[in-house]
């Protein structure tokens, strides 16, 4: 084949930037393979706050945190006020009592806390 010049490929390290995605636990960023590494040989304790509040786009809701961080949160002028029931569900009410939303956590809950009648913290693992 006259006039033809074989084509090298660059090696892959040479294309591709590769990085782990970065996870923010306690005081130092480490991987989030590391994170899951660890999280498959026993469960993870976590604290979910559920809250009716103003949201960050300042309309009524309902906003997820864990720890200072949010999230999840939606947007509903309708909720009012939270209600633990007896089996460690948050209960989302309107202004005239009526159940809006049946809240729960995956895994398994350990405890739950009503700090106010606008905020719930449920600790669980997974």
């Amino acid at each position: 084949m006259k006039g033809l010049r074989p084509f090298n490929l660059p090696l892959i390290k040479d294309i591709l930037d590769i990085r782990l995605p970065m996870c923010y636990s306690g005081s130092r960023v480490r991987p989030v393979a590391e994170q899951e590494s660890k999280n498959i040989h026993g469960p993870t304790l976590t604290t979910l706050t559920v809250r009716a509040c103003v949201t960050r786009d300042g309309t009524p809701g309902i906003s997820l945190s864990m720890g200072r961080e949010v999230i999840g949160e939606w947007t509903d002028s309708r909720a009012r006020t939270l209600s633990l029931t007896d089996d460690y569900k948050v209960a989302i009410h309107g202004a005239d009592g009526d159940l809006l939303y049946l809240f729960s956590v995956p895994g398994k809950t350990l405890s739950a806390e009503q700090a106010s009648d606008t905020e719930v913290a449920i600790t669980f693992e997974i």
